[in-house]
């Protein structure tokens, strides 16, 4: 694995609709290191890639993602939102994901648990994984400690990573970490301190922080020693990746 890690957020998010395939062929495009996105599952138990709960922001319903089945979800636009050259943009599975991504980049697949239909998640997440033969190339993260339970459960030799956002002693969430076995942490860009780098690296777990968009913040991270940044935008990085 690189010093450094681009981790394109959602895709190359900056341009073209978050969690699609046009984002993360972006993405791909723009040499980033690894992509990150969010998985949720649908009524009828098919992992599809949305941040959100519902499709308020993105499809202009109130609709929550796992009250409707993939064929369902299907039938509504994911790219008109973001620019009329991506009307018709469909939802895509983590099936769609994996097979775009098998042997071209890392993968981070954040586990969302933020509903009351979301049993079975971490299940579905490493059955598809492991139908692709991926582990070795998938992250998994979320901000849920029983999902990551779960997944380690599942998968003693699967990658971890702890999401943080800023709230509680990250000194707690270190201890979890190591119990855990996880390989890096990712705490929101604001709550980064040098002491917390140094706190995980001295346990050997790397530090990804998100989301940053500006290369002056990166290279401040960068004297603190992270390894890498969640952005939304991995094209600023293309005139100079040695920061």
């Amino acid at each position: 694995m690189k010093d450094f890690l681009v981790i394109a957020h959602r895709g190359a998010s900056h341009l073209a609709p978050e969690n699609t395939l046009p984002a993360f062929r972006m993405a791909m495009d723009l040499k980033a290191d690894m992509i990150e996105t969010d998985i949720r599952i649908s009524a009828d138990q098919v992992p599809v890639l949305s941040h959100d709960a519902d499709m308020e922001r993105i499809a202009g319903t109130t609709v929550y993602i796992d009250e409707l089945t993939l064929v369902e979800l299907r039938g509504y636009d994911f790219g008109s939102w973001f620019s009329e050259s991506f009307a018709g943009t469909r939802i895509p599975t983590l099936e769609d994901l994996l097979s775009l991504a098998k042997g071209e980049i890392l993968l981070n697949l954040e586990i969302k648990k933020d509903t009351p239909r979301t049993q079975g998640i971490e299940d579905k997440v490493l059955d598809a994984v492991a139908a692709k033969d991926m582990e070795d190339q998938v992250l998994i993260s979320s901000f849920d400690l029983p999902a990551l339970e779960r997944v380690r459960h599942l998968g003693p030799g699967i990658r971890i990573g702890f999401l943080y956002d800023g709230n509680g002693s990250w000194r707690h969430f270190l201890d979890h970490a190591v119990k855990l076995g996880a390989v890096s942490f990712h705490p929101a860009q604001k709550s980064v301190t040098p002491d917390m780098v140094h706190g995980f690296h001295r346990r050997g777990i790397r530090v990804y922080p998100y989301v940053v968009d500006q290369i002056s913040r990166v290279k401040e991270l960068q004297t603190w020693g992270v390894d890498g940044v969640f952005t939304n935008r991995p094209e600023i990085f293309q005139e100079g990746r040695d920061l």
